[in-house]
């Protein structure tokens, strides 16, 4: 069995056996099983589970092969798992429909979906849309319509991605294994292959769902292209063999045009009340379209794990994420339209043979340091793009390592447009156009039936609201500074007095305040006057009477995390797992920050200080060396007379370092390992809100403060620098 293969997805060779026969393992998944361990499949079964329940008196009932959605005791809609695709079955008559506009397959000779003949698959976007719409059809034509405020169910982190070995002690799969000699062991796998083959021949024959773009307008006349075949898996290898053109359409001389697709929001028209047409354009950030677009969302975590495996760092722009080491960037990642693309920091002269099928940008300023573009459409070209990127960060000395992967599948979960716009990732601009603009929208028949979102109010002249974000610098002035400097911070005298109105102030020799972050904006005018009113009649009213309200925003440790940058969360949420892996350390939760106790032993704090993460261990200062940790002395601060030991952790071998002290007090505190830690369910936390928000939930305290005018514009020049 030499050049046989030992494996497929349900049978596997593990070994021969005593009495010269072999071992073969046969795997019986269940449906659930295929959707926990495919991030593609578990993504469009997230969105389509919600969406199926949505509508009123709709039921969930799973089955070991497949999930139904039944209304009474009728089976409407039932999901199950083909070639590695999920597909749904409706309970519609397959020749209702046209092959065109709902590519479909008729499945009424299988008998185990006989009664939901109509099969799509969901394997992209467009897919999922009209799965979307053949679910609608098969509910409405029941009388059943959607609620107003259904509840959602994030499945994405409910279903933790799993190995064989956990899911057969749960039950989720069957695990059997026979003797057979080495004969009947190649016929059982090429059985099995054979199936598979089968199952993906099923689904070969149904599009992909997608519309054809129309052709430009030009002068000369247009050719109709082929239509693109779905490329035929090879015994060869896909990337080093010369091959067809399976992703890109190449003009007569061999050079591939560069066309950016569009998406269908980027620019909308509405008529206003006084009949003139009103342009709207949504520019949408990288995150955004990273957001709303299933496939490449997937391809892009598979790029981004690959590329920090490597011990190169992402950092994420309005447009793109780029990669980069020192003042190296090796890789830009960008959507256009709906297509992930690469720009790497290679030659695109010494790719010259069409095998990547890549596109020299150097003649684009912003692209001279990236001049070689890929774009990512299939799983061929995700393969693709990890060849190259190895072949480029190797050559630069970088070594892969081990690292645990993150699911940005489940970290970006789809959100419509306007949420995104409240979010700040999408901003929409509006232009109205004049009279002869707007006849000639009109008579193009280019008016959308888009709502228009209600524009924000326009702030009165005195309600100008200067306010300041994480990103910015705080007037409270929170600077790193030299290890040596003092400075006047304002710190919490104790963790009781955490919901205290008031604040007190020591002098201490941080650098930066651990207790609260402080940034101001102008109060409403009658806030401002009521509190006016008040320190009138205490009789305190400056010569001319020009006072100021200034609302003063305390932000929390949670709300700092929550609207901090990436790298602090990452590492925060691998210090917390680590924590919280040991048997009876529990978290206790305060304004400030994190204690992580044992029984009664206080074991660490942790704070944020400016932009900094600083973790305050129960272990003596003088037992480690200061040029290891770097660590201070904080003992002789109330607050930290139990836990005196502080170090920052501003990098990743800061990260380092910190488990390392975690591991001594796994020692001298007589830890145990316990159950692992969801890691991604940490993230989540973490992901970013609003100022308004956090204040609604408590995370960011507000107070109002009075001051003249002078020192108000003083603090506003401020932030504004």
């Amino acid at each position: 069995m030499d050049s046989f293969p030992l494996k497929t997805g349900n049978v596997e060779v593990k070994g021969k056996a005593k009495n010269g026969k072999v071992k073969v393992v046969k795997y019986d998944r269940s449906f659930l099983s295929r959707v926990i361990q495919s991030q593609k499949i578990k993504g469009f079964y997230d969105e389509f589970k919600n969406y199926c329940l949505s509508f009123e008196k709709v039921k969930s009932r799973p089955s070991w092969g497949a999930e139904s959605f039944v209304v009474g005791n009728e089976t409407v809609v039932k999901l199950i798992v083909k070639a590695g695709a999920l597909c749904a079955c409706y309970a519609l008559s397959p020749s209702a429909y046209n092959q065109k506009e709902y590519p479909h397959k008729d499945c009424s000779d299988k008998r185990e979906i006989a009664s939901t003949p109509l099969l799509v698959p969901i394997r992209t976007t467009a897919e999922y849309k009209i799965a979307r719409r053949l679910a609608a059809d098969a509910f409405t034509s029941r009388f059943v319509y959607t609620e107003d405020f259904p509840a959602r169910t994030d499945y994405l982190s409910a279903l933790p991605m799993q190995k064989d070995d956990a899911l057969i002690k749960k039950g989720l799969i069957k695990r059997s294994e026979t003797e057979m000699t080495e004969a009947e062991a190649k016929k059982a796998i090429a059985l099995a292959l054979q199936a598979e083959a089968e199952e993906e021949k099923e689904l070969e024959g149904i599009g992909s769902g997608k519309k054809p773009r129309k052709p430009k307008k030009t002068k000369e006349p247009t050719v109709e292209e082929p239509p693109v075949e779905e490329p035929v898996e090879q015994p060869t290898d896909p990337i080093t063999s010369p091959a067809p053109v399976d992703e890109e359409q190449t003009d007569e001389e061999g050079v591939e045009e560069v066309v950016f697709e569009q998406d269908e929001e980027d620019t909308v028209f509405e008529i206003a009340s006084d009949g003139l047409v009103i342009e709207i354009k949504y520019d949408r950030s990288f995150t955004a379209r990273i957001i709303q677009n299933e496939g490449a969302k997937r391809y892009f975590s598979e790029i981004k794990n690959y590329c920090l495996s490597f011990g190169i760092k992402p950092r994420l722009s309005w447009k793109a994420d780029s990669f980069y080491l020192g003042r190296k960037t090796y890789l830009l990642a960008k959507v256009r339209g709906k297509t992930l693309c690469l720009f790497l920091a290679l030659d695109p002269k010494a790719y010259e043979e069409r095998l990547y099928h890549h596109v020299d940008v150097s003649d684009k300023k912003s692209y001279e340091k990236t001049p070689m573009m890929i774009r990512i459409r299939s799983d061929l070209g995700l393969k693709k793009a990890k060849r190259l990127i190895e072949e480029m960060l190797t050559a630069a000395g970088l070594v892969k390592k081990e690292i645990e992967p993150v699911d940005y599948v489940a970290l970006y979960p789809y959100e419509e447009t306007e949420a995104l716009i409240d979010k700040d990732l999408i901003k929409r601009v509006e232009r109205k156009l004049d009279e002869e603009e707007s006849q000639k929208v009109i008579a193009a028949g280019q008016i959308t039936s888009v709502p228009t979102l209600a524009p924000a109010p326009e702030p009165e002249p005195e309600e100008v609201v200067f306010e300041l974000s994480d990103e910015e610098e705080s007037i409270a002035v929170e600077p790193e500074l030299e290890d040596d400097a003092e400075e006047v911070v304002f710190e919490l005298d104790d963790e009781t007095e955490d919901d205290a109105e008031e604040v007190s102030f020591e002098l201490a020799e941080d650098e930066e305040d651990d207790a609260e972050e402080v940034s101001f904006e102008l109060a409403d005018e009658e806030e401002e006057e009521e509190t006016k009113n008040r320190m009138e009649s205490y009789g305190t009213e400056e010569s001319d009477g020009r006072y100021v309200t200034l609302r003063k925003y305390i932000r929390g440790f949670a709300a700092k995390m929550r609207q901090g940058d990436q790298d602090r969360k990452d590492y925060y949420a691998e210090i917390k797992a680590k924590l919280l892996s040991y048997k009876g350390v529990k978290l206790l939760e305060s304004f400030p920050g994190e204690s992580y106790k044992k029984g009664s032993r206080t074991l660490l704090k942790m704070r944020i200080r400016g932009k900094t993460l600083c973790l305050f261990f129960a272990l003596n200062t003088d037992n480690y060396k200061q040029t290891v940790y770097r660590q201070q002395y904080k003992g002789d601060t109330k607050a930290y007379a139990s836990t005196p030991m502080m170090v920052r952790v501003k990098s990743e071998q800061g990260l380092k370092r910190a488990i390392k002290l975690i591991e001594e007090l796994e020692r001298n505190y007589a830890l145990r390992e316990g159950d692992p830690v969801d890691l991604l369910a940490i993230r989540r936390e973490c992901l970013y809100e609003e100022t308004p928000v956090l204040v609604e939930k408590g995370m960011i305290k507000v107070r109002l403060v009075t001051v003249t005018r002078a020192e108000a514009e003083e603090l506003l020049k401020k932030k504004a620098r």
